[in-house]
């Protein structure tokens, strides 16, 4: 009789990935679990610091007021200064150019750093009636500014005495109000300053008596 062998069943397959590391099994989703933690996304960048507290300048007051042969300009000099500074660290100084002339050619004269003088400046120059650069100093203290709520102010009131002009009298004259720190300011001039304003205005002081009439009139300079 033919005797069959018995074949022996085959086993299960072997896997392909056998003793490859698998990031899909439980232990590799475990390994990738314990993995370094990354870091985390930058936040928004902070933005740009509050500008620091500075003290403001403006005008008031720029206009003529003519009756007759007489014209006035009464400006004011306005100063803001924030609660967060002290008003008695900051001043004015006023600058100059022009000339104040009569009709037969002679200029009317003016108190400058403690001398009288011909009003006729070529060059603009500090504008102020003794050595202290200062606006409105005098031997007492240099700053002798009317107080406002929030700041100070001053005025000017510029013209030949009386603010009176005769036909053919002329006055060209321009002028720039500034703001400066008062420890930048020096104690005396001779008719410059080094320091720099922290702001700065112009403004003017033009008037033109006719030579026939009279008639006042306010070229812009």
């Amino acid at each position: 009789m033919k005797i069959h062998t018995q074949l022996q069943a085959p086993g299960p397959a072997k896997s392909s990935n056998s003793g490859l590391a698998r990031s899909d099994s439980s232990g590799g989703r475990k390994a990738v679990a314990d993995g370094p933690t990354p870091a985390p996304a930058p936040g928004p960048a902070p933005g740009p610091a509050a500008p620091p507290a500075t003290p403001s300048l403006s005008l008031s007051g720029d206009s003529y007021t003519d009756s007759g042969n007489v014209s006035n300009k009464l400006i004011k000099f306005n100063v803001t200064v924030p609660s967060s500074l002290t008003a008695a660290d900051y001043c004015l100084v006023n600058k100059l150019q022009g000339h104040m002339k009569k009709a037969d050619g002679t200029f009317h004269n003016v108190r400058m750093y403690g001398s009288v003088v011909p009003f006729n400046f070529a060059s603009e120059q500090v504008d102020s009636v003794d050595a202290d650069p200062i606006y409105w100093s005098d031997a007492s203290q240099r700053r002798n500014y009317t107080a406002e709520s929030g700041g100070f102010s001053a005025t000017d009131d510029p013209g030949p005495p009386g603010h009176s002009f005769a036909k053919g009298d002329e006055a060209k004259v321009k002028f720039h109000i500034g703001l400066y720190r008062t420890a930048d300011v020096p104690t005396t001039t001779t008719g410059t300053l080094a320091a720099a304003p922290i702001s700065e205005l112009p403004w003017q002081y033009s008037v033109l008596a006719d030579a026939t009439t009279g008639a006042l009139s306010h070229p812009v300079l």
